[in-house]
């Protein structure tokens, strides 16, 4: 499904200049969530669960969280690295009566939000989560001279891991999970950088909190991170390598 910018409902208090351009604004506030709706809702992206249940609506959602990236967002100025995270919300009963022209069919009340990464003060355990990452980005913080090769690899560790049996299946061969934390291996083309996005999806552990990191490797690296058996041996191989992005948010139990 192709998902139009113009039915994107946005989240965060900082990007109220989107209400020109969407009709409407959905932000994030001390947990409380509202809502303004866009005059045209036909074919709003919505869900049965807070989570996506097989692989169409995954995919789905991790392109409308890549679409998010380039929404030209006003947090995004001037900060580096473009960096969002989307969450599927039940929209609450009294908001379909508050706003009757808002239409998902009742047994999808679930609608995606995106909203930038830096409004985010914790997650929350259990809850289903897409972080993505403009790649180009991170390595132009890094090193702006390396844009020049278009082409890079990377490895990413997620420290625990995120639970996500749908996108374990489509990183076959490049997604390895362990009891300790979650390692995905890619390419990066940076003139497909709208399909080559940086991705840590699924639900949030049980623990205190998780760290997200991703490291600049060499093409044959990739391939020793095949042939190891172990978190920890996969770790030993990437750690000497530059991390060009990395993150940690608490967790709320």
């Amino acid at each position: 499904m192709k998902i139009n910018k113009k039915y994107i409902i946005i989240l965060g208090t900082l990007i109220l200049l989107l209400l020109i351009i969407f009709g409407g604004i959905t932000y994030y506030k001390e947990k409380e969530i509202k809502v303004e709706i866009p005059e045209d809702q036909q074919g709003i992206l919505s869900f049965s669960q807070d989570h996506p249940t097989n692989y169409v609506e995954l995919l789905d959602f991790l392109h409308f969280c890549r679409e998010g990236l380039f929404l030209g967002l006003e947090e995004f100025e001037n900060k580096g690295v473009r960096e969002v995270a989307c969450t599927i919300n039940q929209i609450l009963p009294e908001y379909r009566d508050l706003y009757p022209d808002l239409y998902t069919p009742e047994d999808r009340p679930y609608i995606p939000l995106v909203f930038p990464l830096s409004n985010i003060t914790f997650l929350r355990a259990d809850a289903y989560i897409n972080i993505s990452v403009n790649p180009e980005d991170a390595l132009e913080r890094y090193n702006p001279f390396l844009i020049e090769n278009d082409k890079f690899h990377y490895c990413s560790i997620s420290e625990p891991g995120l639970s996500n049996p749908l996108f374990e299946a489509i990183g076959e061969g490049k997604y390895f999970k362990f009891d300790e934390g979650d390692i995905t291996c890619f390419e990066v083309d940076l003139n497909n950088a709208i399909n080559d996005i940086i991705i840590f999806a699924g639900f949030v552990p049980q623990a205190n909190s998780i760290s997200f990191k991703v490291y600049l490797v060499e093409e044959d690296t990739v391939s020793d991170v095949k042939a190891k058996q172990s978190f920890s041996e996969i770790k030993e191989v990437i750690k000497n390598y530059p991390i060009i992005w990395q993150i940690e948010k608490p967790i709320e139990l």
